[in-house]
């Protein structure tokens, strides 16, 4: 680990019985240099046989799903229907700091694996529970997908076209809101702990995690007094008027606000002067006095449309690349809509040693990964390890934690424990 990482979470045990409600937890606080170690059933985690799989081979060891949120984990299997398994597994918590799991309300009060029976064992554990609504209230036991979370987090509202039904946004996204949730939630627990000695129940409901991403949304009521209805490529410019945010260009898409005031008066001016030089138009958008439009009342459905034909004819004859180099040579506000292969090629993250290369033997290949979005101590923190394969560390686990001796670990695999 380079200098700095070690005075994080290096030296704290995390066991990580989630499954693609809550793996990014355990991923973040892997990043941050704890020891997180992914328990699955012996015949792996459901969420392994998630896609998209390496090269479209469905295979629980060739899920691109498991690989980008379980590296820098350790991977050991454990059926924790057996009783054995479970004796096993409270040996785990006494050698561990924070314990993150997403099983249905009461499940692990069933195995005697509840807070409250793993308090006992470890007084200082931090137990991170991630449920669809919380483990108390009258939607406990309710089951979740990504739709439902999305639907009654609030956040479905908000997402398509006004003039249609509402929509999901494109890449699920509940679980990773709540996995976030339940990192912050179980750091913050745990400093309280290195402060008091104290465990914590950390209660993670997806569903008030959610709740999060609405805010503007209320903030534009209280400080507008306007409803946030669903925008699709528009931006709320008044009760009724919308502008669009989003132009066709070249090679793909760009994103610009027609928009007034100090700032965006401005950058319409420039703007202006730009169509008169192209030929576009003779000063037409230039002439508005975009600088008089410094609240969202003032400008009118006229203005916008009057404004628009000649700009969408503009960025139509410029690529994404030319648009934003010379928009920021015109001061004007614009931002390219990157794609995937976009992003990889972006100079300003390869300049920042942003993607790592990660092999994996069993593929026979490597993959290239983003690292964790933050830098400390001017670096990221880099991926040690890639994702496991199921049980892959077994021995080193059941060996350095608890003691067994190799004898004592084949027996266990022989019974069917792990």
């Amino acid at each position: 680990m380079p200098r700095g990482f070690n005075n994080l979470l290096s030296g704290k045990v995390v066991l990580d019985l989630t499954n693609e409600k809550g793996l990014l937890a355990g991923r973040m606080l892997a990043d941050l240099g704890a020891d997180v170690i992914k328990i699955e059933p012996p015949e792996g985690c459901p969420a392994r046989n998630k896609g998209p799989f390496y090269h479209d081979i469905t295979h629980p060891e060739k899920s691109l799903f498991w690989a980008f949120f379980n590296t820098n984990k350790r991977s050991i299997t454990l059926d924790l229907s057996c009783e054995k398994a479970r004796e096993l597994f409270k040996k785990l918590v006494q050698k561990a700091d924070i314990m993150i799991e997403s099983f249905p309300p009461g499940e692990m009060e069933e195995l005697n694996l509840g807070y409250d029976e793993l308090a006992t064992v470890n007084p200082g554990i931090i137990y991170t529970s991630i449920t669809p609504f919380g483990r108390t209230g009258p939607y406990r036991d309710y089951q979740v997908t990504d739709l439902i979370a999305m639907a009654m987090g609030g956040v479905v509202y908000l997402a398509g076209y006004e003039d249609r039904p509402p929509v999901r946004i494109g890449y699920p996204q509940a679980y990773l809101n709540a996995s976030a949730v339940a990192a912050v939630a179980s750091l913050v627990a745990l400093y309280h702990r290195e402060m008091t000695g104290e465990g914590q129940l950390v209660d993670v409901s997806i569903q008030e995690s959610l709740l999060r991403a609405t805010f503007n949304s209320t903030l534009a009521w209280h400080l507008e007094g306007y409803l946030f209805t669903r925008l699709g490529t528009t931006r709320i410019m008044g009760p009724k008027l919308r502008a669009p945010i989003v132009w066709s260009c070249k090679d793909g898409y760009v994103s610009f606000i027609t928009f007034g005031g100090a700032v965006g008066g401005e950058a319409m001016r420039s703007l202006g002067e730009w169509l008169v030089e192209e030929g576009i138009e003779d000063k037409t958008t230039s002439e508005i006095d975009w600088a008089s439009f410094s609240g969202i009342d003032k400008l009118t459905t006229e203005t916008l449309e009057r404004a628009s034909k000649p700009i969408k004819r503009l960025f139509a004859r410029y690529t994404k690349k030319e648009l934003l180099e010379e928009c920021l040579r015109r001061r004007i506000l614009l931002l390219p809509v990157s794609t995937s292969a976009d992003i990889l090629d972006e100079p300003h993250l390869a300049s920042k040693e942003f993607w790592q290369t990660v092999e994996y033997p069993e593929l026979e290949d490597s993959i290239v990964h983003p690292k964790p979005p933050f830098q400390i101590d001017g670096v990221y923190p880099p991926i040690v390890r890639k994702s496991p394969l199921i049980g892959e560390h077994n021995a080193e686990v059941y060996e350095s934690l608890l003691g067994l001796s190799h004898e004592e670990i084949v027996l266990l695999k022989e019974e069917g424990i792990t």
